[in-house]
């Protein structure tokens, strides 16, 4: 049985909109930091706390960064007829990168922060994400899985202009020099329904 062109293309069509109704999700990593250092000694010394990503301006993705991330996984036509109902921080990792000398043997513990950030650059409001502890040192990467996730799309719903994580760790300095990255892995949960814009 022949199909006519203009069932070919609505075919797509018809099944991506059944599947977005009943709320299907895009999963995307965001590059929070990159080839940052954490400084190494010859002598162990104590880290209490130590602010390894201070936080102290936004790095976290925001509606921007997710509308492209839908773009660019379903184009740009599509789009226009799908809206973000969430988009939830899962876990964030640090991980050294495949040229560093050192790593995260050494550090046992790891502390993370949410600070929401108006339209001035101000904190407004701090949210613990959860810590992680590992005696005998985390390797070359470190995972935090957020439980529960922080929704982005509330916060930003409540007012913040965007959003900065902090990570402190714990434990010694690192025989060598530790360069890493961080990333944060977004669950982006889209709906048919017209986007904003």
């Amino acid at each position: 049985m022949n199909t006519s062109p203009r069932k070919k293309l609505l075919m797509p069509l018809v099944v991506l909109g059944v599947m977005i109704m009943t709320g299907c999700s895009i999963t995307v990593n965001y590059p929070v930091a990159t080839n940052q250092t954490l400084p190494g000694s010859i002598l162990p010394l104590p880290l209490l706390d130590f602010p390894l990503i201070p936080g102290l301006q936004c790095n976290l993705p925001d509606r921007e960064d997710f509308d492209r991330s839908v773009q660019e996984a379903l184009g740009p036509f599509l789009s226009r007829f799908i809206s973000i109902s969430a988009a939830e921080l899962n876990t964030l990792t640090l991980a050294a990168t495949a040229e560093s000398a050192g790593d995260f043997s050494r550090i046992n513990h790891v502390e993370v922060t949410l600070h929401l950030v108006d339209v001035d650059g101000v904190r407004t409001h701090s949210i613990p994400l959860g810590e992680a502890h590992a005696l005998d040192g985390f390797g070359r990467k470190i995972t935090l899985v957020v439980e529960p996730p922080v929704d982005f799309i509330e916060v930003l719903d409540a007012g913040a202009e965007c959003g900065a994580v902090s990570v402190a760790v714990g434990g010694m300095t690192p025989e060598r020099d530790v360069t890493f990255d961080v990333a944060a892995r977004v669950k982006i949960t889209i709906r048919f329904g017209l986007s904003r814009g």
